[in-house]
């Protein structure tokens, strides 16, 4: 299965993947040290997993537009949240809940890329390649997050 396009779509969430789990273990190490604080632990965790909770909303959304644009959308608007996350960072913001609140966004986003991603898939490989291209997604996906995650 060599498809250029399809390629560029699993090293995408490949690398997606990998800068999700870098930043979100930063996030939860700043706000440890931030608030020396569980409960706002639990908090960011909770900002992290709740936007995967939420997507069944965007199902018609992402249906009825190009996944394409919508891709690109979606990626560049999380690379916008996090750009601003590090500005607070970098303007040595205290406030937690500044944190949770862009990592939420982020993370709303960064959900939303899969299901658009694949809702891709069928559309750029073989119907023979189905199964075996969403091998490949799931070890992108996986892969990188035991990866990173270890």
């Amino acid at each position: 299965m060599i498809n250029p396009n399809f390629s560029k779509l699993v090293f995408g969430r490949a690398i997606g993947n990998a800068g999700d789990s870098i930043y979100m273990i930063a996030m939860n190490w700043f706000i440890l040290k931030l608030t020396d604080s569980a409960l706002w632990i639990g908090i960011m965790n909770a900002a992290i997993v709740l936007p995967g909770i939420l997507l069944f909303l965007f199902g018609s959304t992402i249906d009825k537009h190009s996944k394409r644009r919508l891709l690109v959308a979606v990626e560049f608007s999380q690379l916008v949240v996090v750009v601003l996350l590090i500005v607070a960072l970098l303007a040595h913001v205290k406030l937690a809940g500044v944190y949770v609140i862009l990592v939420f966004i982020a993370a709303l986003f960064g959900s939303l890329a899969y299901p658009i991603q694949d809702a891709l898939v069928p559309l750029i490989v073989k119907k023979d390649e189905l199964v075996q291209a969403q091998e490949y997604m799931s070890i992108a996906y996986k892969g990188t997050d035991y990866v990173f995650n270890a």
